[in-house]
């Protein structure tokens, strides 16, 4: 008499089968769903049954979550700018810093402060119908602009304050829509500003 041994057979396939999330993951951007080997750095389109490699030239998708920095000194080294943009389906949340540079050193490395950055500023977003603004562009890894939104800086701010209770720098949290199945190969961003 012949006895089948088909519970463990099954068993021992699916545990063969079992995805190591830290080396594969599986990301629907859009219409499409993406498979991603971490480990390999390769990354495939999912086609009903079928998987297709993306050409080496073509980075991986962004996370859904992941973030990019960009830290940056502009309009004459009068703003310290701190951004961090991160991807949500169709909504890029950005945080945006900025801080006017105050502590000035000299040649001999003495420290002295000079409020006159954070005048200029005040001054600039207090206009709240200006067009003065900070613009964030989003870029592939070959620098071609994906995405950009401006963010006038008279409107959504939050005051940060610093020592003494005196205003110190500026916070700019919000959001704004992109389409996921563009930006998904943004690997970098930039800013550019228009303060007059």
């Amino acid at each position: 008499m012949k006895i089948w041994y088909v519970v463990p057979l099954v068993s021992l396939l699916l545990v063969g089968c079992e995805l190591d999330k830290d080396k594969i993951s599986i990301e629907k951007v859009g219409s499409k769903t993406y498979l991603i080997n971490q480990e390999q750095s390769k990354a495939f389109v999912i086609y009903g049954e079928k998987l297709v490699r993306l050409k080496e030239d073509i980075p991986a998708p962004l996370k859904i979550g992941q973030t990019l920095k960009y830290k940056t000194l502009i309009s004459s080294k009068k703003l310290d700018v701190d951004t961090k943009i991160k991807f949500m389906g169709s909504k890029a949340l950005y945080n945006m810093h900025i801080k006017p540079v105050i502590e000035l050193i000299d040649k001999s490395g003495n420290i002295t402060k000079d409020k006159t950055n954070l005048e200029w500023f005040n001054s600039k977003k207090k206009d709240y119908d200006s067009y003065n603004a900070i613009t964030v562009q989003l870029k592939d890894s070959d620098g071609f602009k994906l995405a950009e939104e401006s963010l006038r800086i008279s409107r959504g701010f939050i005051n940060v304050l610093g020592e003494g209770s005196e205003i110190e720098s500026f916070m700019y949290e919000g959001s704004f829509s992109v389409d996921p199945e563009i930006v998904q190969f943004a690997s970098y961003l930039e800013i550019t500003w228009n303060i007059k």
